[in-house]
């Protein structure tokens, strides 16, 4: 089992203040934002005892991002729920404008160089392969990636964001556009051929869990010592390393090493699960 991290559930809680809001006219509905499937359905079964439900979710979701259809699209239609889409073009990057290493004056990613979610290698080969396909069926990716969104039957708003007249009406324009089941099928084929990737040699799936204040001293030294040793070639993958007594936010040289050189946009989260030699 999992040591106990003294998180307490408190969905009853939340449901129970914003009971009060709706009741007094305050609030008409209530919706989630980045939310996961478990914290969703939790909030749903909840509100299956008299409180509000939650009628809409807003998660991130685009030709580059589609976690969303992993879990939580599939509660959207059980549970009569709609996703409102934000960053339907990842940060503008859907826009083509940075293709070839441009980086045009004013753009988000020139103001805001950090928000590099959508800057690997593996990104920058889809917007290309998505530009050809929205090239050879005559619109600008911009159009088809919102028409994209636009498609999917748990979306009830994409949210879309522009600062010229001209992306303003490009991205209205995109409403009036009906993907073709050619066009869905070679986009579905990018997403197919980007995502895959191979797993950590390591990797550990279906095993026991393991409570790592349990794990004595020097097997974690010898997870780190081998930490060097093991070959891992990814190209997109979201890992979550768990190391104990080694700080997500100033990891060992070794871990480190493997950081800087694996095309792969980490996201250091909790420690849940430890990577066993």
């Amino acid at each position: 089992t999992y040591a106990n991290d003294g998180w307490e559930d408190n969905f009853q809680e939340i449901l129970e203040k914003l009971k009060k809001l709706v009741d007094e006219g305050k609030v008409r509905h209530v919706g989630l934002s980045n939310e996961n499937p478990w914290g969703f359905m939790k909030f749903i079964e909840y509100s299956k005892i008299g409180l509000p439900k939650m009628i809409t979710i807003q998660n991130p979701y685009s030709l580059l991002n589609r976690l969303f259809e992993v879990g939580n699209a599939e509660i959207c239609k059980r549970e009569n729920v709609g996703l409102l889409a934000y960053s339907p073009l990842g940060f503008g990057v859907l826009s083509g404008k940075y293709r070839n290493g441009e980086m045009p004056e004013n753009s988000r990613l020139k103001l805001f160089p950090n928000l590099s979610r959508f800057s690997n290698v593996n990104c920058a080969k889809a917007i290309d392969m998505y530009y050809e396909i929205s090239q050879k069926h005559n619109m600008t990716l911009a159009e088809m990636s919102l028409a994209f969104v636009n498609d999917r039957p748990f979306v009830t708003s994409n949210i879309i964001g522009a600062t010229s007249m001209d992306q303003l009406k490009e991205n209205i324009n995109s409403i009036n556009i009906k993907l073709s089941d050619e066009v869905i099928s070679e986009i579905n084929l990018v997403n197919k051929k980007i995502k895959k990737v191979e797993k950590p040699e390591n990797f550990i799936e279906n095993k026991k869990d393991i409570n790592s204040e349990k794990i004595p001293k020097q097997k974690n030294n010898k997870i780190k010592n081998s930490t060097k040793k093991r070959n891992i070639d990814l190209q997109s993958y979201k890992i979550i390393f768990i190391l104990k007594d080694v700080d997500p936010k100033d990891p060992t040289e070794e871990l480190s090493s493997i950081l800087s050189n694996s095309e792969v946009n980490f996201e250091i989260e909790k420690i849940e699960r430890i990577l066993d030699s």
